[in-house]
């Protein structure tokens, strides 16, 4: 593929959320025309940045757009090759939370990124890059699968004493006399570290405005010896050296971290999850046809899901019987456990073998097959419906056709919310709904074949 395509081919999620490519020829001619000759990546979307300012060429944002897309394809591809296998997530998983949808209706990070770029302080694909690492939605998908890239000092900054206490109280079920000492320990940090980081800030950030430049936020870099000199002070009657402060701080991090990342696999928001809220309502009444196709559907659902339920599940065991470490095995037995038993993850882990509720949830990932299964049955239900559209619909009814995914994604989202809410309940779960009755079904016809 011609480097340059990278102006004119889109990334989006199409209906389906799934990454797709869409070329369009305007922005190519555009491209041949307006840039003609400009052979530097910099040089050309400055170029295309300042037609895009001006206001008189729209084809300038789509070939922004463009390229901004392809960015976003190479960061996503470096955070999966970097951390991927290693906490079962592909490219794919991070595309569909920073790609557009080819149906819009939300503020995507596009344009956010369009919004926000300055070409004086960084390129466009620095500030893409910045963007999708600093983007809430990117760096809870990443914390649902074990990986926190906040800085032991920021984290203690941004935990106040309320919530600490109920992190030790209610989560680690610590004893009075340690929260009480890592109580003592937070408030020694912000009295003494965060309260000189924040006044050398502020010195900075004064000058800086009477200079006429803008604010900065710095890093919170390692504490000094000194300051932590400072915080043992704080700390007697207990005889501690600074480097038995910085490694208290860093174990109450340790703790702070491993709640947030429970926390965030609670609020997944990858794939489906975060489409439900933009997916259209089934509508109340509907004309003949659209009964007709509602008829149909009901007929073929079952079956669908049932199949993709099958699909989702094999591939998801072979992915993991060609891992370094073989866990197709406990892969099946903790899907049965959770689902069919209602077993807790918890004591699922020592059934497998495994060190604790965190490695079962990611051994299980349920946001992701939720996601899978949803997006599955309705590639299987898709032919099926259209062709019995064909059959039926009269050609002034071809606006029927584009209703049709819509309506396809939010039934089997319904059932997908269900599931979620099921999965969340943590004494006396029940598991009825229907992709876990059809996962026991499955399994159950597994065993047997």
């Amino acid at each position: 593929m011609d480097d340059r395509s990278k102006y004119w081919r889109l990334n989006q999620i199409n209906t389906l959320g799934r990454c797709q490519s869409w070329e369009n020829q305007e922005a190519k001619d555009f491209i041949d025309r307006q840039i003609y000759g400009v052979g530097n990546e910099q040089e050309i979307v400055q170029q295309l940045w300042q037609l895009y300012q001006g206001g008189d060429y729209p084809l300038a944002e789509v070939c922004l757009r463009c390229v901004i897309s392809h960015y976003m394809e190479l960061v996503c591809s470096q955070i999966a090759e970097q951390y991927g296998e290693k906490h079962d997530f592909t490219q794919e998983e991070l595309l569909i939370l920073v790609l557009e949808h080819c149906r819009g209706g939300e503020t995507s990070l596009t344009q956010r990124i369009l919004q926000t770029f300055d070409p004086e302080k960084s390129s466009l694909a620095a500030w893409t890059k910045k963007l999708i690492k600093t983007s809430k939605e990117v760096k809870r998908f990443l914390l649902e699968h074990g990986i926190d890239q906040t800085s032991d000092w920021r984290l203690l900054k941004e935990t106040n004493g309320r919530r600490l206490q109920y992190i030790l109280t209610d989560y680690h079920h610590l004893s009075k006399t340690e929260i009480k000492q890592f109580m003592a320990l937070i408030t020694s940090y912000q009295t003494v570290y965060l309260a000189q980081v924040q006044a050398h800030r502020a010195q900075i950030n004064q000058r800086r405005k009477q200079e006429g430049r803008g604010h900065i936020t710095a890093p919170y870099l390692d504490p000094t010896t000194k300051q932590l000199q400072a915080m043992a002070q704080q700390l007697l009657p207990r005889q501690l050296e600074p480097e038995e402060v910085r490694e208290q701080l860093k174990n109450l991090a340790g703790l702070i971290r491993e709640f947030k990342q429970h926390q965030a696999r609670g609020l997944a928001t990858q794939a489906l999850g975060r489409r439900e809220s933009i997916l259209p309502a089934v509508v109340a009444e509907e004309d003949d046809e659209l009964s007709l196709l509602r008829k149909y559907f009901r007929e073929q659902y079952d079956s669908c899901f049932a199949k993709a339920v099958k699909e989702v599940i094999e591939a998801k065991a072979n992915y993991y019987r060609n891992k370094k470490k073989i866990k197709d095995r406990a892969f099946i037995q903790a899907l049965e456990l959770y689902h069919c038993q209602t077993v807790a993850m918890g004591k699922i882990a020592d059934h497998i073998g495994f060190n604790g509720q965190p490695q079962v949830s990611r051994l299980l990932q349920e946001t992701v097959i939720r996601s899978d299964v949803a997006r599955t049955t309705v590639a299987y239900l898709l032919p099926l419906i259209m062709e019995m559209l064909g059959e039926h619909l009269t050609s002034t009814q071809e606006q029927h056709r584009e209703k049709l995914t819509p309506l396809l994604l939010a039934a089997v989202n319904q059932e997908m919310e269900t599931a979620k809410k099921e999965a969340s309940v943590s004494k006396n779960r029940t598991m009825n709904s229907r992709l876990s009755r059809t996962i026991c079904q499955y399994l159950e016809q597994r065993e047997q074949g």
